[in-house]
């Protein structure tokens, strides 16, 4: 997947490809009275969209294993940390 996004990431459109782009976005400007740089750049936002929406749902949660005795000794010893402060800290604010 890497590779594809990289792929997509470095790719760039032909100079044909850029004019036909841009007779679009003047044809769509005329016929509904809007300015054609509106128009390219609302198409760039769809095509960004489509890509990223693309690439989302191929995403999956990464599997996590979390080791609780650790976590919760970590957690206490910093919450006695801060409360031998006993609220000094919000003094440096």
């Amino acid at each position: 997947m890497m590779l594809g996004a990289g792929a997509i990431a470095l790719s760039s459109a032909t100079g044909k490809e850029q004019l036909r782009w841009k007779e679009a976005a003047e044809r769509e400007g005329r016929r509904y009275g809007v300015l054609s740089d509106y128009v390219e750049a609302r198409m760039a936002v769809v095509s960004a969209t489509g890509i990223l929406l693309i690439f989302a749902t191929m995403a999956r949660v990464p599997q996590m294993s979390l080791h609780w005795g650790p976590a919760l000794a970590l957690s206490a010893a910093m919450l006695a940390h801060f409360h031998g402060f006993q609220g000094r800290i919000l003094c440096f604010l």
